[in-house]
């Protein structure tokens, strides 16, 4: 039987990736979201318009108006991330944004809302806004080609 060689590189590596991945604290947390078509709608002069799409995901899972969803954080940190799309003036708007936030108190229960007026887009409650992590919102002053 041939000897297996380790480098001592490989060895750190490995103690280092087990050492952090025990650090990671991960726990469950509940969204009540309280969207619906009236604030998804983009209000302008003229008028109000209706998305043809718009989803929203909280740490990949996909959250629907009025419902509850529950999922697992890690590090008292959560991503959601909102996809538009809009048909007006002969054309279609199309869009997405994703916002990491983090979790403020012990409280496992949270209330989504959402608003284009706001910085953000979302408000919710017992969160903070830590960073826009990905963005792509035409004609806004936020577009990038994320």
């Amino acid at each position: 039987m041939k000897p297996i060689f380790f480098s001592f590189k490989a060895i750190f590596l490995a103690i280092f990736f087990v050492h952090t991945a025990s650090f990671a604290q991960t726990r469950t947390i509940t969204f009540k979201s309280t969207l619906n078509d009236e604030k998804k709608g983009y209000k302008i002069l003229i008028g109000t318009f209706k998305p043809s799409k718009f989803t929203i995901h909280i740490n990949g899972h996909k959250i629907k108006d009025h419902h509850t969803l529950t999922v697992p954080i890690e590090n008292n940190r959560f991503i959601i991330r909102y996809d538009y799309e809009f048909n007006a003036y002969l054309r279609t708007f199309k869009g997405y944004r994703e916002v990491e936030f983090e979790v403020e108190s012990v409280t496992n229960h949270f209330v989504l809302d959402f608003s284009w007026k706001h910085n953000d887009r979302f408000i919710i409650s017992n969160a903070k806004f830590v960073r826009i992590v990905k963005i792509h919102e035409p004609g806004s002053e936020h577009a990038s080609g994320h």
